[in-house]
């Protein structure tokens, strides 16, 4: 059997390998539903609000009418720079475990090159993301003691409003190549889950889609993850690569019982 052939023991290493990264990204996508749920509980802490909802007291008018000023909170704007910036990371983190996947899996099956080209986009739309939150938070904080009701128009209320269609702006276009990266990176998991048959994978992709409901998308990836890691080692797994479709291809060898 030629080294990497299907089912050689070279591929099978790097299907190994691979799929321990899918795990490891699963359980930093874990992690980062531990951090989401807990942060914000922190920042109220912090900023010594009576519950997470007034802990971001980001803008406050002030006055009314013409004499209407705006005041801005440094320590709010601080604290979701810090939220944002941590929450970067760790997304950050698994989706780079993500792309390592892809990749050691293209090196013998081209189905994973563009979701782990796609899933480098998805990553660069995140930055795009941030950077547009930082650019309006940046806005605000030099808005402080704006007054926007005198006339004419002051200076500071112009600059507010040009920064903040910039900020705007830069969210929009990442919003875009957030999409594009995020379809790839899901065809990425939906392409594992359908390689080595199993379903539970394809289950959690769809649930990726789902608000609230994606929280248990993680936790049904790190089992599919384990479940296919482990069917790998028992060598039942990893022999057979699905032909494009259309074109019918070998027999795929039954897979020993658990």
């Amino acid at each position: 059997m030629p080294a990497n052939a299907p089912g050689s023991p070279a591929i099978r290493l790097q299907e190994t390998a691979a799929i321990r990264m899918l795990k490891t990204a699963a359980i930093v996508g874990i992690l980062s539903i531990v951090v989401g749920t807990f942060l914000p509980y922190v920042v109220t802490y912090a900023e010594g609000a009576p519950n997470p909802f007034t802990a971001f007291g980001l803008v406050t008018p002030i006055g009314s009418g013409n004499n209407t000023s705006l005041s801005v909170s440094a320590s709010a704007v601080g604290l979701l720079d810090a939220n944002v910036g941590v929450a970067l990371v760790v997304v950050l983190v698994g989706l780079v475990l993500y792309y390592l996947c892809f990749a050691r899996l293209k090196t013998f099956d081209a189905r994973f090159a563009t979701p782990a080209t796609l899933t480098i986009v998805f990553m660069v739309g995140l930055g795009l993301v941030v950077l547009g939150v930082l650019v309006t938070l940046s806005a605000l904080t030099g808005a402080n003691g704006c007054d926007l009701g005198r006339t004419p128009t002051p200076p500071c209320a112009t600059a507010l409003l040009n920064s903040l269609l910039e900020g705007l702006a830069v969210l929009l276009v990442s919003l875009i190549v957030v999409l594009v990266g995020a379809v790839g990176f899901l065809v990425g998991l939906w392409r594992i889950g359908t390689r080595y048959g199993n379903s539970m994978l394809h289950v959690a992709t769809i649930l990726y889609l789902i608000p609230f409901v994606n929280l248990v998308a993680p936790i049904l990836t790190l089992l599919a993850a384990r479940e296919i890691e482990r069917r790998i080692a028992a060598g039942g797994l990893g022999a057979f690569v699905p032909p494009p479709l259309g074109f019918p291809g070998p027999p795929q060898p039954p897979v020993p019982p658990a």
